[in-house]
């Protein structure tokens, strides 16, 4: 095979994409018009609810938080993955009613690992300075399955970007039904944790102070969960074990209307 001079395929004209997308906005860009209204098929927000959640697991606030987070990547046909367990591209198996050149998501082996690649008609891009995170979709069970994390920076990006998920059992027929949720996009801004550090606090005035209050809730919620068989709701409703009040207390994505419509009533 002769080899291709890649300069002859570069435009003439250096054209700069400077295309700007508005704070809180993720531009959905197809390849082409016919896929307008594809995405409804494929992306949704993920709410508060999960099937194998139980009803006291929906006492915990911080994973009906986690459920909510980010925007789901669902599968838009049936597919069947069966691993044999090499590193090899043909060693996964791929069956799938998916066509390239007829829908905007095609399932594939192109890394090889036992590693089933996502491939969309689409890109997203993020406004200047936001990454996109790919995680596992947010306490749904796949079974079989490990979505690969990945950061993007997406405002800079100028083509698709796929989606990975590793096959975990080898020589076992792993189905994916049509609806699945595959993987969640979490968008943040470049650097913002960066420069986190841990650090063991010392002081011993403040770490009273961070121990009676942890006490004093423990000796409440363990009361209150004898006597009702229900954990204690402090966190849930945003305040300490004596009433003091979390700042900017979240119980559920909304933009903070629950947390400043309670405090609109009190002033």
């Amino acid at each position: 095979m002769s080899k291709i001079n890649l300069d002859r395929i570069k435009p003439d004209k250096n054209i700069k994409d400077d295309l700007e997308v508005p704070d809180k906005k993720i531009y959905l860009l197809t390849n082409h018009d016919k896929y307008f209204d594809d995405y409804k098929d494929f992306l949704e927000i993920p709410g508060k609810k999960r099937k194998w959640f139980t009803n006291h697991a929906y006492f915990c606030l911080p994973l009906s938080m986690g459920n909510q987070h980010g925007f789901i990547i669902k599968s838009m046909h049936d597919v069947l993955l069966r691993w044999q367990g090499r590193d090899s591209q043909g060693s996964l198996s791929v069956f799938t009613d998916s066509i390239w050149e007829e829908s905007p998501q095609t399932f594939d082996s192109h890394f090889g690992s036992g590693i089933v690649t996502v491939q969309m008609h689409f890109t997203l891009r993020t406004p200047k300075g936001v990454n996109l995170m790919v995680k596992e979709p947010p306490n749904f069970i796949l079974d079989g399955l490990t979505v690969l994390n990945a950061v993007v920076e997406t405002d800079q990006l100028r083509r698709d970007f796929t989606y990975n998920i590793k096959v975990s059992e080898p020589n076992k027929d792993i189905f994916i039904p049509k609806g699945t949720p595959l993987a969640s996009i979490i968008p943040y801004p470049r650097f913002f944790h960066d420069d986190f550090e841990v650090e063991v606090l010392k002081d011993k005035n403040k770490l009273k102070t961070f121990r009676d209050t942890l006490n004093y809730f423990n000796q409440e919620r363990a009361i209150e969960y004898k006597q009702s068989g229900k954990p204690s709701l402090r966190y849930m409703n945003g305040e300490d074990i004596f009433g003091n009040e979390f700042f900017e207390h979240q119980k559920s994505l909304d933009g903070g209307r629950w947390w400043k419509k309670k405090h609109e009533k009190k002033s």
